[in-house]
């Protein structure tokens, strides 16, 4: 069952993905045709993904992440330190980070 707290913090998460690609590409002058073309994704996809409008997925990450020159691990854990920070009214835990129910 998804609530709207886990997919805007989804989206944050995948908006927050895109931005450092983003920026990593800018800082180097990559276009997306040179993504497309190194990565095999479709410069449509690449597009979208660049966007934050298409969620990639792990091979996608993995391959973006190597062109680009950046650490995956980095890439993600700095997305999540974001999402996590944010503060949510009512957000809704399962596990907590011992692994033990709430």
């Amino acid at each position: 069952m998804t609530n709207s707290h886990d997919d805007s913090g989804a989206n944050a998460f995948v908006q927050q993905v895109a931005a450092r690609f983003r920026a990593r590409a800018a800082q180097g002058s990559v276009t997306q045709a040179e993504l497309a073309e190194a990565t095999g994704i479709s410069q449509s996809q690449v597009s979208k993904i660049l966007r934050g409008v298409r969620v990639p997925d792990l091979e996608q990450t993995w391959s973006l992440c190597y062109v680009l020159g950046i650490d995956i691990a980095a890439v993600l854990a700095e997305a999540d330190v974001y999402v996590m920070n944010r503060s949510y009214e009512n957000p809704t835990y399962i596990l907590d980070e011992d692994g033990d129910r709430s």
